[in-house]
């Protein structure tokens, strides 16, 4: 496995995404302008609420589609992940209908839309990746950013409120999906299409992969689930004031998670695949933690010091008590790029159980933390600063559990 190679595909995969960082640290002095915190408030309870259901809607079928061996084989899985995706859409309608019942029942139509969006917005960026078309995979990021911009301005009338931020998201999520539709179009050339599976086949294709999608399924569902718990723990100890600064600070800041830690994800799933998991790529891996480490550290550094006195400078003077949340939220991000090369190993040896115990144990501790906090007299700030140190606690010992586990499995054979 060529080291070159592997940070090729990397850069490739991440130039989309540094170009949407660009699109929206263009954009926020002018959305800022426009939506308040609360209002962010809301739109971040809405992100957070539909993300349980959008993060699963195609049942993680997403990391399934770039390992396909043959365009056969290709075929079957993107059906089932279809039919995941309607499945899932359904349950996200029942569940937001009666999670909105007593508020604006509408929601929970844009809560559908989301999930079912999102879902196809993941899967073709999978199948980019199985015909190795890294920088399309990559540009659909930078279609959704510019979309997304354009849009929410359009539609910050003060009649729509933080509605305009959900229009701006939806409308994102349609053109690049379309975008990506056309991409596999032109790749692949006619080999990509849907085939009918029966009921039996479609359980089958299940069984096939569930080593590969049914832990990741729980893990992704404990993490959206963990961030609605950071978000209602802002909500309870600042409220929406301080939920809206800390979804708005945490858009930002995931921005390099999403460029960097996608690209490999996406990249090491594809290069694992082919090569298989033995210890020259355990050796591989860790170096990459390593490199990934030095980066990642780098990047949150020079954004913690650089980002406050960017607010200051471009943002809505409402907007300045953002600045207290940049570091503690920092230092739980810049960790978890750190840990996508052993998670992306997991997911190829079809061993997910150290990750399921991690987000298990992260999602107990930030609802724990909560209480801790209120009998405290501590505030949101104290919070999210608490949580985010026991996070990267728990992530390095992730990653040294996660090598040990990998060796053993290839020393066994």
């Amino acid at each position: 496995m060529s080291k070159k190679s592997i940070y090729r595909k990397v850069f490739d995969f991440s130039s989309g995404g540094i170009l949407a960082v660009l699109v929206n640290a263009l954009a926020y002095p002018i959305l800022t302008h426009f939506y308040t915190p609360e209002e962010y408030g809301d739109y971040g309870l809405f992100l957070f609420f539909s993300g349980v259901f959008s993060a699963v809607a195609s049942l993680k079928f997403e990391l399934v589609v770039p390992i396909q061996r043959d365009d056969g084989a290709l075929s079957e899985v993107l059906t089932a992940a279809a039919y995941n995706v309607l499945l899932v859409s359904v349950l996200s309608f029942a569940v937001s209908l009666a999670y909105y019942w007593f508020e604006e029942r509408v929601l929970s139509v844009f809560v559908v839309s989301a999930v079912v969006l999102y879902g196809w917005f993941t899967i073709t960026g999978g199948v980019l990746v199985y015909f190795h078309s890294n920088k399309a995979a990559g540009s659909l990021l930078f279609v959704q950013a510019l979309i997304a911009v354009v849009v929410q301005i359009a539609f910050s009338d003060t009649k729509f409120g933080w509605y305009g931020l959900v229009i701006g998201y939806l409308a994102s999520m349609v053109v690049s999906s379309f975008f990506g539709l056309l991409c596999i179009w032109k790749v692949g050339k006619g080999k990509v299409c849907f085939s009918f599976l029966s009921k039996n086949r479609y359980i089958e294709i299940l069984s096939e992969n569930k080593n590969r999608w049914r832990a990741n399924v729980v893990q992704t569902l404990m993490n959206a689930v963990s961030l609605n718990v950071l978000a209602h723990g802002c909500l309870f100890l600042g409220g929406k004031e301080a939920v809206g600064f800390f979804s708005f600070a945490q858009k930002i800041l995931t921005i390099p998670v999403r460029v960097v830690g996608n690209a490999v994800r996406q990249v090491m799933l594809r290069e694992y695949s082919i090569t298989g998991m033995t210890k020259s790529t355990v050796k591989s891996m860790s170096k990459l933690t390593g490199v990934l480490a030095l980066v990642s550290t780098a990047i949150f550094t020079v954004v913690g010091l650089a980002l406050p006195f960017l607010v200051d400078i471009f943002l809505d003077q409402k907007w300045a008590q953002i600045n207290s949340f940049i570091w503690p939220i920092s230092i739980w991000l810049a960790c978890t790029i750190v840990y996508v090369p052993a998670i992306s190993a997991l997911n190829v040896v079809g061993n997910n159980w150290p990750h399921t115990i991690y987000e298990f144990g992260n999602l107990v501790m930030r609802g724990g933390v909560i209480f801790a906090c209120f009998y405290a007299g501590l505030d949101a700030v104290d919070y999210i600063f608490v949580t985010s140190v026991f996070s990267s606690a728990l992530i390095v010992f992730f990653i040294f559990w996660v090598r040990m586990q990998l060796l053993k499995t290839v020393q066994n054979g």
